[in-house]
C-alpha cells in the first residue's frame, strides 16, 4: 500500500515537469548543438595553428574539446535545473533499482547498487589480492580498479584481477584516487600535496599544488562533489573545491579539521562526511551553509569512509589483528546502526601497539589498518597497506 502511494506521488511529480523537460530538450537541440559544433570547429582551427611542441596549449585545447564532446554526448541534460525529477538508477545485473527525487539542484545520477533501505548485516571475506606494494588508495570505475602503489604510482586491475603495476608511474606517495568526467585524479605528496589528472590511458593532462603540508605522514583524501574535486586543507581548517582542471572555486570553513589523517565522502548534492583520525570524530557538513549537521565521537580512530546507498555510511578503524571491523552509521543523523566484524583464517600481520600515557596515544604500527574503501555492487574493497593487499568482502 505504501509503495503504491509513493509511486502515485512520483507519477504526479513526473507529470508536472514533463512539459518543461521536453521544452528544454527541444531548445537545446535547436540552439545549443549548433553553438557546440561551432566551438569544436574553432578548437580544430586552433589545434592546426599550434607552432612547435607547445604542450600547454595542446592540453588546454584537448581539455576544452573534451568538455564540449561530453556535453553533446549527455544531451546537455546535466545542466537542467528541475524540481521533482525522478531518477531510476541501476548498477549490476539482477539488482533492484532505487528511485530518487531531485530537490532542485542539478539533476544528478546516483548509482546505488541495490535498494539499500537497510544497513548491511554481515561481512564475509571473499578474496585477497596481493599487490606487492604498500597501498593506501583504491578507486573503481567501469570494470577497472585503480590502486595506489606507494613510490611506484597507480596500478590498474582488470575484471580478471590482472594487475598492471606500470599504468601510471610515480615516485611519490599516492594518498587518493578518484575518477571524474573520464579523467583520473591522483592526490600525491612529497614536500607538499599535488593533484595530477590523467586521461583513461594514463597520459598526464594537468597538475596543480594543493597547499597542505603533510604532518607526521598524515593521509589526506579527495572526493567528487557535484562535478568538482573536494579536498581538506587541514592547516587552514577549510574544505577546498577545485574545477576538473585545477581552478580554485570555493573555500568552506571547517573548524573540526585537525592536523591528522582525514577522509571525505560525498553523501548527496549538498552534504559531505569527514573523518578526523586523531580526535575520533566523524561529522557531516552542508557545503552550502558551512553548517555541521551532525557529529559522531564514539568511534575510536576512524579512517576510511564510503557510502552504502543513500542512507548509510561505512567507517573503518584500527582494530585487533584477527578481524576486520566496519562501523555503520545513518548518514542522515549520524546515529550508529551496527558493527560488522569478520573473522577469517587469512591472518593479517601481527600488530605492534606502543602506548604513551594512555589510550589517546596508542600507535598501531602493523596489522589491519585500512586506508581506503570502495563499494562495487555488494562487494566492499578494502586496502590493507601493511599487508600489501586488496581485500574483497561481500556485504549481506
Amino acid at each position: 500500500m505504501a509503495i503504491d502511494k509513493n509511486y502515485d506521488r512520483l507519477q504526479v511529480k513526473v507529470s508536472k515537469v514533463r512539459s518543461d523537460v521536453r521544452q528544454k530538450i527541444v531548445k537545446f537541440k535547436e540552439t545549443s548543438l549548433d553553438i557546440l559544433g561551432e566551438n569544436l570547429s574553432s578548437l580544430l582551427q586552433r589545434f592546426d595553428q599550434i607552432e612547435g611542441d607547445n604542450q600547454v596549449e595542446l592540453i588546454r585545447i584537448y581539455s576544452e574539446a573534451m568538455t564540449v564532446t561530453q556535453t553533446i554526448n549527455s544531451g546537455g541534460l546535466p545542466s537542467l535545473r528541475l524540481t521533482g525529477v525522478v531518477t531510476v538508477t541501476k548498477k549490476g545485473e539482477s539488482r533492484d533499482p532505487e528511485l530518487h527525487l531531485a530537490t532542485g539542484a542539478n539533476v544528478q545520477i546516483i548509482e546505488t547498487g541495490r535498494n539499500r533501505q537497510s544497513p548491511p548485516q554481515a561481512l564475509c571475506r571473499h578474496k585477497a589480492i596481493q599487490l606487492g606494494h604498500y597501498t593506501g588508495a583504491v578507486c573503481y570505475h567501469e570494470g577497472f580498479t585503480y590502486v595506489g602503489l606507494d613510490r611506484r604510482g597507480v596500478g590498474k586491475l582488470d575484471k580478471f584481477r590482472n594487475l598492471n603495476k606500470d599504468f601510471i608511474n610515480l615516485i611519490d606517495f599516492v594518498d587518493s584516487i578518484v575518477v571524474l568526467d573520464n579523467m583520473i585524479y591522483v592526490l600525491i605528496w612529497k614536500s607538499n600535496f599535488f593533484v595530477s589528472s590523467y586521461d583513461m590511458s594514463g597520459l598526464l593532462l594537468v597538475s596543480w599544488l594543493h597547499d597542505d603540508l603533510p604532518v607526521n605522514n598524515a593521509k589526506n583524501k579527495m572526493a567528487v562533489f557535484n562535478g568538482k574535486i573536494i579536498i581538506a586543507r587541514r592547516l587552514a581548517k577549510v574544505l577546498v573545491l577545485y574545477s576538473s582542471f585545477g581552478e580554485l572555486l570555493k573555500v568552506v570553513p571547517c573548524p573540526l579539521l585537525d592536523l591528522c589523517s582525514t577522509d571525505i565522502c560525498t553523501l548527496d548534492s549538498e552534504r559531505v562526511a569527514v573523518s578526523v583520525y586523531q580526535t575520533d570524530t566523524i561529522f557531516c557538513m552542508n557545503m552550502n551553509t558551512s553548517e555541521v549537521l551532525w557529529k559522531c565521537t564514539s568511534i575510536w580512530r576512524p579512517r576510511a569512509l564510503v557510502c552504502y546507498g543513500l542512507h548509510f555510511l561505512l567507517i573503518s578503524t584500527d582494530v585487533v589483528p584477527s578481524e576486520q571491523t566496519v562501523y555503520v552509521l545513518n548518514s542522515k543523523t549520524g546515529e550508529s546502526c551496527s558493527l560488522l566484524s569478520e573473522k577469517s583464517s587469512l591472518q593479517p600481520l601481527p600488530v605492534a601497539v606502543r602506548r604513551k600515557g594512555g589510550e589517546s596515544n596508542v600507535v598501531i604500527e602493523h596489522g589491519t589498518m585500512v586506508l581506503d574503501m570502495e563499494i562495487v555492487d555488494d562487494t566492499l574493497l578494502v586496502s590493507r597497506p601493511t599487508e600489501h593487499s586488496l581485500i574483497m568482502f561481500e556485504l549481506y
